[in-house]
């Protein structure tokens, strides 16, 4: 009897715990992701992505030295005064990445609840129509080979928030929900 009731509580206590996914090497689908973002007509928008090599003085290998950098593009016909863009990296089996993990990572049973994606926000700042900005961030380059990145939304002049319709779904891909180890269900 006791071994029934220390198996159906074992059994409760597993089924109790809430789903985990691994917070980052879930396969995506880039080029998906690739043609929402080059077709979305939402217009403020990432134009251009790129890494600079050791932009970063430091001798610590723990500290990333290299620069990841955005070019974000202002195409609405007035001023903004804030954005919020997210990213996710990716390696060449288009799986998620961390990009600023040191090179010796320990994993808690339990710490890695949920998939994450990057985001960077800008605000207080004076963006006029047709302007651009680079915004950027400390990354270690060897950890990925390419991101795929959107602004999720801008704010207006006038302190209006402008959400980007087309953000849902780029999510939704970024998650990985979208993807070839993915299946709909009826």
């Amino acid at each position: 009897m006791k071994r029934i009731l220390a198996l159906a509580l074992v059994i409760l206590l597993v089924c109790a715990l809430p789903a985990q996914a691994a917070k980052y090497g879930y396969k995506i689908d880039v080029a998906a992701m690739k043609t929402l973002e080059d077709g979305s007509s939402f217009p403020v928008r990432v134009t251009l992505k790129k890494v600079v090599e050791e932009s970063y003085d430091t001798t610590d290998w723990n500290v990333p030295c290299d620069q990841l950098s955005f070019t974000i593009e202002n195409g609405t016909d007035g001023e903004i005064t804030g954005f919020k863009l997210f990213f996710v990296a990716y390696d060449e089996e288009e799986k998620t990445q961390e990009i600023n993990k040191s090179g010796m990572t320990v994993y808690i049973a339990g710490s890695d609840a949920a998939p994450e994606l990057y985001s960077m926000t800008a605000a207080d700042l004076s963006m006029p129509a047709g302007d651009r900005i680079e915004a950027g961030m400390p990354v270690h380059w060897d950890t990925f080979v390419g991101v795929r990145a959107i602004i999720s939304e801008y704010t207006a002049a006038d302190g209006t928030v402008v959400p980007n319709p087309d953000f849902t779904a780029w999510q939704t891909m970024a998650y990985g929900m979208v993807s070839d180890n993915s299946t709909e269900l009826d």
